[in-house]
């Protein structure tokens, strides 16, 4: 294989699993944000000051408050 073919390949499968390892970060981003969620959800409908809960997950902070009409 010429080196110039070898270099491209190498490039190629470096980006793909460059795209691979980003993808399965943002599923396990996805999940703990889901679980968080969850877990506020249940607090709220527990009530009180436990419904009260910030997660960060990759750099965005957030921040669950249970819903004062509910």
């Amino acid at each position: 294989m010429p080196k110039a073919a070898a270099t491209a390949m190498r490039s190629i499968i470096a980006t793909s699993a460059a795209r691979e390892a980003a993808t399965a970060r943002a599923a396990v981003a996805t999940e703990a944000t889901a679980a968080a969620e969850t877990e506020a959800a249940a607090a709220a409908a527990a009530g009180g000051a436990a419904a009260t809960r910030t997660t960060s997950t990759a750099g965005t902070t957030t921040t669950y408050q249970p819903n004062p009409g509910s």
